[in-house]
């Protein structure tokens, strides 16, 4: 009997130290992310052209502050990059673009980077052209372009 209320109490000091450790863990876990946060933000404060690094934004670290990135802001992927996507843009008639972006949208395989890529380059496609829904269904736009952009 004395072995196995032994063994009770080691279970129990081992499942206790289990805990503890993964509270220090989710702790540092916000503090990785709180980190990710602000050396984005200084980033977006600096106004550099050349984007942060792919394999950084992947880190689970950054993932709050890519939730919360700005679409009007700065290219995620970079001025020089996000140049060659425009031009791409400008090959593709108004007409389509509502229905490329709505799958664009649907595709879950993309990494949040290049949602946002996207979503970016559908702001710019919005101010170029307008209400890219009624190009699409044929009428003529006039007056200002649609700001509307989805989050």
């Amino acid at each position: 009997m004395e072995q196995v209320v032994a063994l009770s109490e080691g279970v129990q000091a081992v499942m206790e130290n289990q805990k503890a450790l993964s509270a220090k863990l989710d702790m540092q876990a916000t503090s990785l992310a709180a980190l990710g946060v602000a050396m984005g933000m200084t980033y977006l404060a600096s106004g550099a052209d050349a984007p942060l690094p792919a394999d950084v934004l992947e880190d689970r670290a950054f993932e709050r502050f890519l939730t919360n990135y700005p679409i009007d802001g700065p290219p995620i992927v970079g001025k020089a990059v996000m140049e060659a996507h425009l031009v791409e843009l400008d090959r593709v008639d108004p007409s389509h673009l509502a229905a490329g972006f709505r799958d664009l949208a649907r595709q879950v395989h993309l990494a949040t980077i290049e949602r946002i890529r996207n979503k970016q380059i559908e702001r710019i496609a919005r101010e170029r052209y307008g209400d890219l829904e009624a190009i699409e269904k044929g009428r003529t736009v006039t007056g200002e372009p649609s700001r509307e952009v989805e989050r």
